[in-house]
């Protein structure tokens, strides 16, 4: 039986087949976004994922799902503040 954990990563696996450069679109979008300072809401960057690429991105229907798939590309932050708002800024 598998675990909630590698049930997560056989879907995220799926999600990088069926878009490969996912993970490089994600880091261009966020290339202004460096510090918690200058991050960005997940709603927003959903909305800016799409006006740059022209898609909808993959993952838009679930925040959870997302903010789980963000946490897992390297040197991609992702914090709540108390509202529950989500934010997200690529380390430099």
């Amino acid at each position: 039986m598998m675990t909630k954990t590698q049930i997560a990563e056989q879907y995220f696996n799926r999600i990088r087949n069926r878009y490969p450069n996912l993970d490089s679109e994600i880091k261009d979008i966020l290339a202004e976004h460096t510090t918690p300072a200058t991050s960005i809401s997940l709603g927003g960057f959903v909305l800016k994922y799409e006006n740059v690429t022209g898609k909808k991105f993959p993952l838009r229907m679930c925040m959870m799902r997302a903010t789980q798939y963000l946490m897992t590309i390297q040197n991609i932050c992702v914090y709540s503040k108390s509202t529950g708002n989500r934010f997200i800024f690529k380390r430099m």
